[in-house]
């Protein structure tokens, strides 16, 4: 699995092109740091998770997934480990390599 991370500045160009160089590198996970906040932002090929507790203007982290992946990933945010505005934590099982 490809994972890449990019700090955006809170930009939507540069959260965009984040995005865009993970789908150009094939990359399955993005992870953001400062991402751009809007409450309708949205990507058409990746899905934005974002911390669960707060307010979204006070996200400084996001992880997006790809879409085409979302029924063969199994993902799990793990709020319990940590309450940090700049760390999140996600739990990714492929369901296609697991060893059960």
């Amino acid at each position: 699995m490809r994972v890449i991370q990019h700090n955006c500045r809170k930009t939507y160009a540069v959260t965009i092109a984040a995005l865009e160089a993970g789908l150009d590198l094939q990359v399955e996970i993005v992870c953001l740091q400062e991402p751009y906040i809007d409450g309708d932002f949205r990507h058409g090929a990746y899905a934005i998770y974002w911390p669960e507790k707060g307010e979204r203007r006070d996200k400084r982290v996001a992880i997006a997934v790809r879409r085409d992946l979302l029924n063969r990933l199994s993902l799990d945010l793990q709020t319990d480990l940590v309450n940090h505005p700049y760390i999140m934590a996600m739990d990714v099982w492929d369901l296609d390599n697991s060893s059960d």
